[in-house]
């Protein structure tokens, strides 16, 4: 990103810091093992209910529509206080 245009680099940080803003983790359901993915308009809709795939799946698209090429990674990773769960993570 680096030896990309700097102006690129002020846009993801702005819309980074919007979705951050914007988006609200919703661990109830995590508890509830409600893992199904939104999407970004249903996120968008529903800024309240968001899981880590929710803000990736935003911040890509916005990245995306603001020319920034995007690649989403996602993991998976066990709880050690809840071994029987399975929590995504999202970068």
């Amino acid at each position: 990103l680096m030896d990309q245009n700097p102006a690129d680099f002020d846009k993801a940080r702005t819309i980074d810091k919007y979705v951050s803003n914007f988006l609200q983790f919703d661990s109830t359901r995590i508890e509830k093992n409600d893992f199904v993915r939104f999407g970004s308009i249903t996120a968008l809709n529903n800024p309240e209910k968001a899981l880590s795939a929710e803000f990736v799946d935003i911040e890509s698209a916005l990245l995306r529509s603001s020319g920034i090429p995007t690649r989403q990674v996602i993991g998976f990773a066990r709880s050690e206080e809840h071994t029987s769960e399975l929590q995504s993570h999202s970068d």
